[in-house]
């Protein structure tokens, strides 16, 4: 009979073959992340010049646009008794993906931050040394810098 770990591997490999097989990648899964963690308010909408916001189309978007968890349009009419539109007021929300739970996806698959238990043993060996009672070293001679003769041979040199 197998033990439970080997199966619980195999079977482990087997569901990472299908993701993957089905598009979920490494490396898709971190863009996804990263366009979460990275989303700014300036890739979805801008200032006009008259100060309204405008939404920007899906297509100024880009791939930006997968950050966007949710949008809801609230269109409220109003009219007169006799049917005449007197206005049509409507309101666009839209909701990002959490930033910070995207960003700490990624922090988790990288572990950074998380504390590492590290156990050291062994035995150190320390020597103290007060180098203020130390005795200053005998000055040498100061050695004078050769001068060349002529030919470019050294003083010293016959």
């Amino acid at each position: 009979m197998e033990d439970n770990s080997v199966i619980n591997r195999g079977v482990a490999c087997k569901t990472i073959q299908a993701f993957e097989r089905a598009g979920h990648k490494d490396s898709a899964i971190a863009r996804e992340l990263a366009i979460i963690g990275y989303s700014d308010p300036a890739d979805y909408l801008e200032i006009a010049e008259g100060g309204e916001l405008r939404f920007k189309t899906f297509d100024e978007m880009g791939e930006k646009r997968r950050a966007i968890k949710k949008i809801r349009e609230k269109t409220v009419i109003t009219e007169s008794k006799d049917g005449a539109l007197i206005s049509k007021i409507s309101t666009v929300e839209f909701e990002l993906h959490d930033k910070l739970d995207g960003l700490g996806k990624v922090i988790g698959v990288k572990g950074i931050n998380k504390p590492q238990k590290v156990d050291v043993s062994g035995e150190v060996s320390i020597q103290l040394v007060d180098y203020s009672r130390a005795e200053p070293e005998a000055k040498q001679p100061e050695k004078s810098p050769q001068k060349a003769r002529k030919g470019g041979k050294n003083a010293d040199t016959p």
